[in-house]
């Protein structure tokens, strides 16, 4: 018996998709992904690189300048914060702050030097004081000083100690009105106790070079005598900021009191 062209094309059709079937489930290679599974390489165990590098700063120890050993304008650059750290900072011969000269001194090596007042109204000298300030910020690991002395010299003064067209120590102060004694050994302060200040010592600094000759002593004793115009402090009336190990011995031979206990205490007041 002959098919209709309808049920021929039907049964074509069914044996068609039948075939496709069976070749999708029994070939492995009835498909382009089975082709590709069977083709592509396993990846290989990947390792990550470290390249050496000589890119490694170095921290200088004496004025705590970070810089590149290998590159030559980075030590350029070193050398000359270094001299300026460790020996002070070149004023010139025609440098004004040559001319506010408030003290001469000679020092125990034979050394003459004299000690100079910031002008708040001259920028150059203000430029000066604040380069050296951030020098000593930075040996000392400080944070921004208070620098209302720039602005304003009867809210806090600027002294510097020069030696030869060098200012060789610097001594940045504030006005306030009380603070704490602190004890020296441990830093901790008395409890319930503040204390009438009038002066307070932001940042005393002397360059390594010419430590050891009375100069830091000699700054202070300008801030009692020219803090206030027509009167001398007592040591009791100057307070310090944040005492560096250098700032802190200073601080005790200055005007550190022997507390009852036996322990030392030196004035401190908090920094604005």
């Amino acid at each position: 018996m002959l098919s209709s062209p309808l049920e021929s094309d039907v049964s074509d059709t069914r044996l068609l998709i039948g075939k496709r079937k069976m070749s999708s489930q029994g070939s492995p290679l009835s498909c382009a992904e089975d082709i590709d599974a069977h083709t592509r390489k396993r990846p290989r165990n990947l390792k990550q690189a470290h390249f050496s590098t000589p890119m490694k700063r170095t921290v200088c120890s004496e004025c705590q300048m970070s810089y590149m050993q290998h590159m030559k304008s980075d030590r350029q650059l070193h050398d000359k914060y270094h001299r300026r750290a460790i020996e002070g900072i070149e004023l010139g011969p025609t440098n004004s702050l040559l001319c506010n000269l408030i003290e001469r001194h000679q020092l125990k090596s034979g050394v003459d030097g004299k000690i100079v007042e910031v002008n708040s109204e001259s920028s150059k000298e203000i430029s000066v004081a604040e380069e050296f300030l951030d020098i000593v910020n930075n040996i000392l690991s400080a944070p921004q000083d208070n620098r209302d002395w720039s602005s304003d010299p009867n809210r806090g003064k600027v002294f510097m100690f020069v030696i030869r067209n060098k200012a060789v120590g610097i001594c940045s102060t504030e006005r306030i009105k009380e603070g704490k004694w602190m004890v020296y050994d441990t830093g901790e302060l008395v409890p319930k106790q503040k204390i009438p200040l009038a002066i307070g010592i932001s940042r005393i600094y002397v360059s390594h070079k010419y430590r050891r000759m009375g100069i830091g002593l000699r700054l202070l004793f300008a801030v009692q005598q020219h803090s206030i115009y027509g009167l001398t402090l007592t040591k009791y009336q100057i307070g310090w900021s944040q005492p560096s190990e250098f700032g802190g011995k200073l601080a005790l031979s200055f005007n550190g009191v022997k507390h009852k206990s036996g322990k030392m205490l030196i004035p401190i007041y908090e920094e604005r």
